[in-house]
């Protein structure tokens, strides 16, 4: 499993939208999409995202 589908099924099981969580996280909805989608982020964007669902272990 991918880091996109880890937020992802994590944000689902918040019952958020890629919208929610873009707006949590200050980044684009494109931006969620594009991750969960498996394409490449920047890693400050990807730690708004973390930061936004509370993740801190990154090697999860």
């Amino acid at each position: 499993m991918n880091i996109g589908n880890k937020i992802q099924a994590l944000r689902n099981s918040k019952l958020w939208t890629q919208e929610q969580l873009a707006e949590m996280a200050g980044v684009s909805e494109r931006t969620i999409s594009r991750l969960e989608n498996g394409e490449k982020i920047g890693k400050f964007n990807l730690q708004k995202i973390m930061d936004a669902l509370n993740i801190t272990d990154r090697s999860s």
